[in-house]
């Protein structure tokens, strides 16, 4: 992809995602916060950085890092935790609608090589879309209350566990995102590796759960 494309599809990508940053926490969106703008410049710089130097096989740990780091600067009266899920929720929501945009392309479309390599490496046509679809999902609603019902879960569980279990999901994913990179060309891997990494992501969360409910009533008789 065009270095220039690339700039551009980073721009539009982290507006969307740091306005998703503030609606997922419930927290006000403001554009007269000069904070705003300054985080802005520099996830744009890093994902960039990130996009040109970093090997693929890390590239996805090394976003989920940034957007972690970025979160924590924005809300600095929120635990490492908080922003952990926040930026858990936004790469799961992102996953979401990059899987829905391969659908809605796909269905629209004869799935070819290059149709599969637009979608994987991202034009700027594919990033606006794929942003849009972000957007309308983090507008629903359904992004604050995956992120309310997560803190409610994660409160009476061991931060060594929970970071356990998210590093899980971020190195499965990681793996998942590399293979994909280098099998862009079948369309049947890419819907498999999209599905698995959803699937483990709400194994994952459904055993947080099952822990929280668990402490919450070993509590009681405590």
């Amino acid at each position: 992809m065009n270095i220039l494309v690339y700039i551009v599809s980073a721009m539009i990508i982290n507006a969307g995602e740091l306005y998703g940053y503030y609606k997922i926490a419930g927290e006000k969106f403001s554009f007269s916060n000069p904070k705003l703008y300054f985080i802005y410049f520099l996830q744009t710089a890093l994902i960039i950085l990130n996009y040109t130097f970093v090997s693929n096989a890390i590239k996805a740990i090394v976003t989920f890092l940034i957007i972690t780091f970025m979160c924590k600067i924005l809300f600095k009266h929120k635990k490492l935790i908080e922003c952990i899920i926040i930026a858990f929720v936004t790469e799961i929501f992102m996953i979401i609608s990059e899987f829905i945009y391969m659908f809605i392309m796909g269905f629209f479309n004869k799935v070819n090589n290059n149709f599969l390599i637009e979608m994987f490496e991202g034009t700027l046509k594919a990033n606006i879309l794929i942003m849009f679809i972000f957007l309308l999902l983090i507008l629903s609603g359904l992004a604050y209350k995956s992120y309310k019902k997560l803190i409610r879960c994660v409160y009476n569980i061991s931060s060594n566990k929970l970071i356990i279990l998210f590093g899980l999901i971020i190195l499965i994913s990681n793996l998942i995102f590399y293979i994909s990179y280098y099998n862009k060309n079948n369309y049947f891997t890419l819907f498999v590796n999209f599905s698995v990494t959803a699937i483990y992501s709400l194994i994952i969360i459904l055993l947080i759960i099952k822990e929280s409910k668990y402490n919450k009533i070993h509590s009681k008789y405590i």
